[in-house]
């Protein structure tokens, strides 16, 4: 009785160790004979990681998991279209071995892992797997609203925090509702990408921190509640404000520092004025008339190059440092009140004289393009302003080049 129980123990136990292993299956379009590196850590280094690079051959390698990582890199041939790992892995890389395909099964210890850089047209978790860190960047990942919309992600909606996924051409639309622990989300360059869902209307996602979708196609940006959030960055998309029954608007974003809504041709109206803790606005290539940032005291960087504004209120906004408001219809801009200048941009305005008495930390001023007489510098600026430019100003004469330099 005893030898039946230990050999029923015995096989519970190896089929719980087989479990615990973990297979990745990836395929891969690289001819025979590839030479790839593979950056890996495991739970132990009594548990080898086991690696079959195509030709059905298993080779284990053993791994210190207390080692820097510069010792822990595997070097390998690719021999076939199929390579499996298995394992106890807590860390995984493998990048430009153009993996069009990978299946991770059971990898109930995998924490970080980078499969950039290849050529991925799917991704897929069957089973719970603890990731943190997840970067699937540069590949062609394809999904659409009908297809797999949450990239199989919920299998780690409790524990992923990064997500990387920019550079994904093929990439329609993304579901990360179930990502509750998630705080950077980097969707950026994925050109397909016209829909992204983060929660409810009436629910909140309290640990995103940083958001970048530039360069895509999203046409809206739904507001929802993003108590954490800090970064911003939707430029380059099709987003609208006019000509629309549902524009564009911000979310509840009470801690947001950074926006960035640049290149969006269609956005002529935006109301900051809830972002308090704004440092860092660009609005630049859109169609403003009108912008108020007088309840942004803290902010740092103002770009609104390119647009139809006219005038421009920079009364509470005496912390600017950089500031563009080329290629836009303005007469007059008062700078007096920004004692922390350092780069200025007025190209390509009508603006006929700016008054440039309290910038002493000025080190960058482009006029080109304007209507400027002379310019009224202090006198203090000559040891750290490194760039002038004044080109093509008709009004600039010799007597007031003088008198500026």
């Amino acid at each position: 009785m005893k030898q039946v129980l230990l050999a029923i123990v015995s096989a519970m136990l190896a089929t719980t160790g087989a479990m615990a292993q973990g297979t990745m299956t990836f395929t891969t379009a690289a001819p025979q004979g590839t030479a790839v590196r593979i950056l890996a850590n495991v739970v132990s280094s009594t548990q080898p990681i086991t690696i079959d690079f195509g030709n059905g051959v298993e080779q284990k390698f053993t791994i210190d998991p207390d080692q820097a990582a510069w010792q822990r890199w595997i070097d390998g041939t690719i021999e076939g279209s199929t390579i499996t790992v298995s394992g106890q892995v807590t860390e995984f890389q493998l990048q430009e071995a153009q993996l069009t395909s990978a299946e991770l099964d059971g990898m109930s210890n995998l924490t970080k892992l980078d499969l950039s850089k290849n050529s991925l047209t799917s991704f897929e978790l069957l089973t719970l797997t603890p990731l943190t860190s997840l970067d699937l960047s540069y590949n062609n990942i394809q999904n659409s609203p009908a297809t797999n919309p949450t990239l199989s992600l919920e299998n780690c909606g409790k524990t992923l925090e990064w997500l990387t996924l920019n550079n994904n051409t093929g990439l329609q639309c993304l579901d990360v509702q179930y990502q509750t622990a998630l705080k950077y989300l980097t969707l950026n360059d994925c050109p397909d990408l016209a829909s992204i869902f983060i929660c409810l209307p009436e629910s909140s996602q309290a640990t995103l921190t940083s958001i970048n979708l530039s360069n895509c196609s999203l046409s809206n940006f739904y507001p929802v509640s993003l108590p954490s959030l800090r970064t911003l960055n939707l430029s380059g998309n099709r987003l609208m404000t006019m000509g629309t029954d549902n524009p564009f608007v911000l979310g509840d974003y009470p801690e947001l520092t950074s926006l960035s809504l640049s290149n969006n041709k269609n956005v002529d109206v935006l109301d900051v004025t809830k972002c308090t803790k704004l440092e860092d606005l660009f609005i630049n290539g859109c169609s403003f008339e009108l912008i108020d940032v007088s309840q942004a005291p803290a902010l740092r960087t103002l770009n609104v190059a390119d647009n139809k504004i006219r005038s421009l209120d920079l009364g509470n906004n005496t912390s600017i440092s950089t500031l563009n408001i080329s290629g836009n219809p303005m007469t007059v801009l008062d700078v007096s009140k920004l004692p922390s200048i350092s780069s200025l941009n007025i190209s390509n305005t009508q603006i006929s004289r700016v008054d440039l008495m309290e910038a002493f930390f000025l080190k960058s001023f482009n006029a080109s393009n304007t209507l400027l007489e002379f310019v009224d510098f202090n006198g203090l600026q000559a040891n750290r302003v490194d760039r002038i430019d004044l080109r093509n100003c008709p009004n600039f004469t010799p007597e007031s080049m003088n008198y500026t330099l």
